[in-house]
């Protein structure tokens, strides 16, 4: 019931001084929804990743009300939502027949592998790796993908096992040391160390990839 004068005051108020809402926020605000999306389907999978004490991701997420985790859970939400479950993306299929327990499963599959064959930099006692951090999750992630298209492929099950039997091919010497001064916030760190991930592939393996 606000006068016409007071309703534009607000609006001018509103859009003169508004910020950016952070991602961590906007998938909690998806959450509260009543109905089934990919948004809180995207969110659903990366809060039981973080509450889950069989997962690598346990207490390692940063969330609204805990901020001492490595990974802002709104990111990694992000990239489930728009990588992997929305339409036309490799998992589109899994949102589709309300799989994220599976979706889950084989993400806590992959992590476990990465930290098996990674242990000091996946632990960070030191916090001076970047496994855990945007760099090393967003290449880390594209490899979960081409393993997930050659499991597909080959027809395997995507279980800790098969997922290590790729990662253990990574050859350490070649990725260096996993910090900041090897591979630099941004895209072009990312790219360097998807490259060094993506050379444990066979030639044959490549072009399944390719396809």
């Amino acid at each position: 019931d606000l006068s016409l004068g007071e309703q534009a005051k607000i609006f001018a108020k509103i859009n003169s001084t508004q910020a950016k809402v952070s991602l961590d926020l906007v998938y909690e605000l998806f959450n509260i929804s009543d109905i089934r999306n990919v948004e809180k389907s995207a969110f659903s999978i990366v809060n039981e990743l973080n509450t889950d004490k069989n997962s690598p991701w346990f207490g390692k997420i940063k969330t609204l009300s805990n901020r001492s985790g490595s990974m802002a859970q709104g990111s990694f939400a992000k990239y489930i939502h728009k990588e992997l479950i929305s339409e036309g993306k490799i998992l589109e299929n899994m949102f589709k027949e309300e799989r994220e327990n599976d979706l889950k499963t084989m993400l806590i599959n992959f992590f476990k592998a990465i930290e098996r064959f990674f242990p000091d930099e996946w632990n960070n006692m030191e916090e001076k790796y970047i496994l855990r951090k945007t760099t090393g999750f967003v290449a880390s992630m594209s490899l979960f993908k081409d393993l997930v298209t050659l499991a597909r492929n080959k027809k395997e099950t995507f279980s800790e096992k098969y997922c290590y039997t790729y990662v253990s091919k990574i050859m350490k010497e070649e990725v260096g040391l996993l910090t900041s001064d090897n591979y630099e916030s941004g895209a072009k760190g990312q790219s360097r160390l998807k490259q060094k991930f993506n050379s444990i592939f066979t030639k044959e393996e490549k072009n399944i990839l390719s396809i």
